[in-house]
């Protein structure tokens, strides 16, 4: 009995390879430019892990022009992902948006906008792309592709959705300071005040 949970446990692990891991890299890019840790990292393998809602990581989109294979193709629009994903992002904190990545990038995945896929083709193929991830790189499998010019797309796109202007998120992307997603010029008083604290302590 003990030994077979120990199976169950070691398939569910291969299962959920790129699930984790590639979600998890994501989410430390996107974490990034919002000054957002391991908390972000953390958050975006909560969908799989925690709640354990994968039947609701679905993109069906019945305008999409869907190549024919040994799948199902979607008959009815369902974006419950993408629902997810912005019900999540607009929380605004890190642990939200690191679950809202999970769902987003579920739903640009081909294999969650389709329907009666392979299962074992569908974990073999998100397997080798969380092995392949990084920048240039390219996966092609059963007549499925992707690459990093996507990924890239994809990560701007969801930083779109974020609730303060990308471009002020970041301490880095202003010249001095960032409060409540503005930028904000420090007068002299300011920077003497931040230096001598700086100095006192």
């Amino acid at each position: 009995m003990g030994r077979r949970i120990l199976i169950l446990i070691v398939l569910l692990g291969l299962a959920a390879a790129w699930s984790g891991d590639t979600h998890r890299m994501i989410a430390e890019e996107i974490g990034e430019h919002i000054n957002c840790g391991q908390e972000i990292v953390d958050a975006s393998t909560v969908p799989d892990l925690v709640f354990h809602d994968t039947v609701r990581h679905h993109y069906y989109d019945t305008s999409w022009d869907c190549p024919v294979g040994d799948w199902i193709c979607p008959e009815e629009d369902d974006f419950i992902a993408m629902e997810l994903a912005e019900e999540w992002v607009v929380k605004g904190d890190c642990y939200s948006i690191g679950i809202a990545t999970h769902y987003f990038f579920d739903s640009k995945v081909f294999w969650h906008k389709v329907q009666k896929e392979n299962s074992n083709r569908h974990s073999y193929w998100e397997k080798k792309v969380g092995e392949a991830y990084g920048p240039g790189f390219e996966y092609c499998k059963y007549g499925i592709c992707t690459n990093w010019g996507e990924f890239e797309l994809w990560k701007a796109e969801f930083r779109t959705m974020l609730p303060d202007p990308p471009e002020c998120l970041a301490d880095v992307e202003c010249e001095h300071s960032c409060v409540k997603g503005e930028c904000v010029e420090l007068s002299l008083w300011d920077l003497i005040w931040e230096w001598l604290s700086i100095l006192v302590l």
